[in-house]
């Protein structure tokens, strides 16, 4: 996996980091960098110290964020409707459709 090592220095290493908390921390290979006000500043850095080798720029956080991004079209989640329910034309809503059975209902 790209960027293991880094990742652990991170974890590892929070309790530290963890009075600079909002900040970004700039980690290559095992060594910790130095930390910067805005995430542009410590990509810069990176950029400027290690041209393109791997490095790792994160915010310093106590509790971490989960972000899921996904490239996938189809997905087996609610999508929400675009059809105003109900239309002006009588059409039934979409939003049915994309009901999952073990999820209440979206509106």
């Amino acid at each position: 996996m790209a960027l293991e090592k880094e990742l652990q220095l991170y974890k590892d290493k929070l309790s530290e980091l963890i009075k600079d908390e909002g900040k970004y921390v700039l980690i290559h290979d095992s060594s910790i960098i130095d930390t910067f006000s805005s995430y542009e500043d410590a990509i810069k850095e990176g950029y400027k110290l290690f041209k393109l080798e791997p490095f790792l720029v994160k915010q310093i956080q106590s509790i971490e964020h989960i972000q899921f991004i996904s490239r996938l079209r189809s997905s087996p989640y609610p999508i929400p409707c675009r059809v105003p329910w109900p239309s002006r034309t009588g059409a039934s809503c979409c939003r049915a459709a994309w009901q999952l059975p073990s999820m209440p209902p979206l509106f």
